[in-house]
């Protein structure tokens, strides 16, 4: 099993997505309005921005992933890990 910072955003960007799909209680005006920001939101060009964090205590190391998409495409992604000590 890969557990590499890279490998564990992109696992997580895949089961939001999943998740994300799987979301079908979704009314008519819901769905109207969601549509309505989507489309203002393109119109003014803004940049949406995901993170995400995680903790492995085995090896005291944490790890933040950033994921900035334009218009549903990926501009930039950022994976940091980090070993932390105990003072």
């Amino acid at each position: 099993m890969d557990l590499s910072p890279r490998s564990i955003a992109n696992k997580a960007i895949r089961l939001a997505r999943e998740w994300q799909e799987a979301q079908h209680h979704t009314s008519q005006n819901q769905l109207q309005s969601i549509t309505r920001q989507r489309h203002l939101r393109r119109l003014v060009g803004t940049i949406d921005v995901f993170t995400d964090a995680a903790w492995r205590s085995t090896d005291r190391v944490a790890g933040v992933v950033r994921v900035n998409l334009k218009h549903g495409r990926l501009v930039q992604d950022k994976i940091v890990g980090q070993p932390f000590s105990v003072c």
